[in-house]
């Protein structure tokens, strides 16, 4: 037993496939998912960056064009009263001496020619009346005078009372003709605010005025309304001359005039509200006089899409704004205290702008702007150009109030906006600007005419008088242009 052999033993092993690693191979996933989804924000963002640029690029188009409204030559501007009188009567006697005398020898040929003729016809006349004389008397007797002669007078009368009608209806059609282009400059101006009832329901709060299309660039629309209306809405809305709709947007105001410019995209028009629409006509409103018919459109009574005739009763009024001063047309017009609209000569033109703030308190007659001196206002607001300021009102002083009460000829400063540049740099109220810079002013006017020259932040010089102890003294002062 010890020579037997012991028993073998064999290890088996078998080769098996290793397990996946699930663990791994979901790391590997999410690692490739991130680094996909990193690559995706960065080629997002490179495009968010280039692609405003490239759009730029690919469709960009020329600027718009920039809006220009001619301005109007004061014919008081350029010369003295004196030296106009001079020159007309001086024209006039020109006109007497040379014409005069060809006018009275025509006349002298004329009316002897008429005479020889109505010598000749009367005794034809006579000669025939005679010999027909006889006839008549042996045949005829006279016509009866009465009911033939009243009832030919009642005929005349009723003719020309009819014709007179007539006239009168003919007048007042053609003054409604002259304003079909202005009406189509016309339009509504719909400032909209949301506002919360007592149960907490949303509604909107709408109010309108007359706008007046001043200005086309090619691309917008620019309208001219009142700043009150679109100030601090959530929305505003043009109604055109054919009930079309459009939103608009806000683009400059005046604070002092209370004027503002709003506009509409053009290209969003239909072709058919293009084409019926007009530019207003701007007319001059220094050739404007008292006792000049005029035909106020627009809401002059309060109501859209109204009309009133009437004349031009003043033109003399004034109204003080920060560094100038706008004349008033006052007519005979009654009108609302919220009317708005034009005022449209015979000629078809805007010579003013509603604006029944400034009437006269208790007297409801429709006021406006003259044209003539808010063109440049009109214009800088389109063009959205803001304008120095120094933040005074004023008035002339004519060298007949200078001198009966003593006040230094110039600008007297009547008041000093809070937080301007005037009050600022010191000037007070009675002060009389005398200069500005360099230049002599002595009227509100040439004192706007400079101001226009100098841009916002530049330091102008003004010299000014102020009353002292011992009566007036020269004053400098400093002043930083502001912006309106």
């Amino acid at each position: 037993m010890e020579n037997d052999p012991k028993p073998y033993k064999f290890m088996k092993e078998s080769i098996k496939k290793q397990p996946p690693d699930w663990k791994k191979i979901v790391l590997l996933i999410a690692g490739w998912l991130a680094l996909a989804a990193l690559g995706g924000l960065v080629a997002a963002a490179v495009f968010a960056v280039t692609e405003p640029k490239i759009a730029e690029a690919v469709t960009r188009e020329e600027p718009p064009a920039k809006v220009d409204i001619p301005g109007d030559e004061d014919p008081n501007s350029g010369q003295e009263p004196d030296e106009t009188i001079t020159a007309s009567s001086a024209s006039a006697s020109v006109d007497s001496s040379g014409s005069g005398s060809e006018i009275s020898s025509s006349t002298v040929d004329s009316s002897t020619s008429e005479s020889s003729v109505s010598e000749s016809t009367v005794s034809e006349s006579t000669e025939e009346n005679g010999a027909a004389e006889g006839t008549e008397s042996s045949t005829s007797e006279e016509p009866e005078e009465g009911s033939e002669v009243s009832s030919v007078d009642g005929e005349t009368d009723a003719e020309e009372k009819d014709s007179s009608l007539k006239n009168y209806e003919a007048l007042y059609q053609d003054m409604l003709e002259v304003t079909e282009k202005p009406k189509r400059a016309l339009v509504t101006v719909i400032g909209i605010t949301n506002q919360m009832d007592y149960f907490n329901q949303n509604y909107e709060n709408q109010q309108q005025i007359s706008g007046l299309i001043v200005a086309d660039n090619g691309q917008d629309l620019f309208i001219l309304t009142e700043y009150r209306i679109v100030e601090n809405v959530e929305r505003i809305q043009v109604t055109f001359w054919d009930e079309t709709m459009m939103d608009a947007t806000y683009q400059r105001h005046d604070p002092s005039t209370g004027l503002t410019i709003v506009k509409v995209d053009e290209s969003k028009l239909d072709e058919e509200t293009r084409d019926g629409l007009a530019v207003a006509p701007l007319g001059s409103s220094y050739l404007v006089s008292q006792g000049d018919p005029v035909v106020a459109v627009g809401s002059p009574v309060g109501y859209s899409n109204s009309i009133a005739y009437g004349v031009v009763t003043s033109v003399t009024n004034k109204i003080s704004a920060l560094d100038n001063e706008y004349n008033l047309l006052t007519t005979d017009i009654l009108g609302s205290t919220d009317g708005s609209g034009i005022l449209v000569n015979l000629d078809g033109e805007i010579v003013g702008i509603i604006a029944q703030s400034y009437s006269a308190k208790g007297n409801n007659v429709v006021t406006g702007i003259a044209i003539s001196q808010i063109k440049k206002l009109i214009e800088n607001l389109s063009n959205n150009v803001s304008r120095a300021y120094i933040g005074i009102r004023g008035q002339d002083v004519t060298e007949e109030l200078s001198d009966k009460t003593g006040i230094p000829k110039g600008v007297l400063i009547s008041r000093v906006a809070d937080d301007s540049p005037a009050m600022m740099a010191g000037m007070k109220e009675y002060d009389v600007i005398v200069k500005l810079g360099e230049h002599k002013v002595e009227t509100i006017k040439q004192y706007h005419e400079q101001l226009g020259k100098y841009s916002t932040g530049d330091v102008v010089t003004v010299t000014a008088m102020r009353k002292g102890a011992e009566g007036y003294a020269e004053m400098t002062f400093d002043v930083t242009m502001g912006e309106v």
